[in-house]
C-alpha cells in the first residue's frame, strides 16, 4: 500500500469511522475517487523535507575578508581568517588594506607609505609629528605700525613744542642695530619696513628691541628696551607686538 492510500485509509477510519466496505485505492492505479464517497485528502509530505536551513551559495570570488556577500550567507565570510585580517591590516571593502594611522600626528608617515600630511616653510617635522620651527630656516621681519600715547610717563608732550612724536623701532639682531625710518609728527607711525633676513634660531635666542622718539637732541623712550623673546606660536602666527604704558608696535614675519 502506498503512503498516499495508507493516508486516506488512517483519516477515514480515525475521523470519519469508516466500515468494513471502505477499500482504498493504490496511487499508482490512476483510478480517481469521486467526491461524493465522502473521502478527505489527506497530503502526508514527501521524503525529501529534510529540514536542513537554505545552502549558502558563496559570492566571495576575490574578496579576501568581511562579510560573504552570497545569498542565504548572513554567517558565512571571506577569506581565511573568519572575515578578518592579519595583523596591521584592515579589512576594506572585502580586500585587507594597510590601515593609515595619524592620530595626534600632523606631519610625518602615516605606516602605510604616505604621509599625515606636510609642514609650512620654515618647519620641519618632529619626531612627535607636529611641525616645530626649523631653527636653520631663514625669516624676514617686517615692522608694521604702531600708536603712541599723546603724553609721556611723565605726563609731558611729546615735542617740547606741543607736537606729536617722530617714533621709530630698532631691533639689534646677529649684533647690528636696524631701525625703521622715522615716523614724523604721529601718534599712529605706519612703516611697514622689512628688516635683514636673520635665522630663526637668531630669533629663538631673543633680540633686543627700542621703541623710540626722535628729537633733536637725541631720542626718547616710547617703552623701555627689552628683549624680544620668539617662541614657536610666535612663528605659527606670522607676527606679534610689543606694548606699554605709553605705546605699541606691531610687525610680521614670513620664512623664505
Amino acid at each position: 500500500m502506498s503512503m498516499r492510500a495508507m493516508g486516506l485509509f488512517v483519516f477515514c477510519v480515525v475521523a470519519m469511522g469508516c466500515g468494513e466496505d471502505f477499500h482504498p485505492v493504490a496511487a499508482d492505479a490512476g483510478v480517481a475517487v469521486p467526491p461524493d464517497e465522502g473521502v478527505v485528502m489527506v497530503d502526508v509530505g514527501t521524503a525529501t523535507d529534510t529540514g536542513l536551513p537554505p545552502t549558502c551559495r558563496t559570492a566571495c570570488g576575490n574578496l579576501d575578508c568581511g562579510q560573504d556577500p552570497g545569498p542565504n550567507c548572513n554567517r558565512q565570510f571571506c577569506g581565511n581568517l573568519g572575515g578578518g585580517c592579519p595583523t596591521g591590516l584592515t579589512c576594506m571593502a572585502g580586500h585587507c588594506r594597510c590601515a593609515p594611522n595619524c592620530t595626534g600626528r600632523t606631519c610625518g608617515p602615516d605606516g602605510c607609505g604616505g604621509a599625515c600630511g606636510t609642514c609650512d616653510r620654515g618647519f620641519q617635522c618632529g619626531g612627535s609629528g607636529a611641525c616645530e620651527v626649523n631653527p636653520t630656516s631663514s625669516w624676514v621681519i617686517t615692522v608694521t605700525s604702531g600708536t603712541v600715547a599723546e603724553r609721556n610717563g611723565a605726563g609731558a608732550t611729546w615735542d617740547s613744542l606741543g607736537g606729536a612724536p617722530d617714533p621709530f623701532v630698532c631691533i639689534t639682531m646677529n649684533g647690528r642695530l636696524n631701525c625703521t625710518p622715522e615716523a614724523t609728527d604721529t601718534f599712529a607711525p605706519s612703516w611697514n619696513f622689512a628688516l635683514p633676513a636673520v635665522t630663526a634660531s637668531t630669533l629663538l635666542a631673543g633680540v633686543a628691541t627700542q621703541f623710540k622718539d626722535r628729537d633733536v637732541a637725541g631720542a626718547d623712550a616710547i617703552c623701555e628696551d627689552i628683549t624680544l623673546a620668539f617662541v614657536r606660536d610666535t612663528f605659527v602666527s606670522g607676527g606679534g607686538s610689543r606694548a606699554c604704558a605709553s605705546g605699541r608696535w606691531s610687525f610680521t614675519m614670513r620664512a623664505q
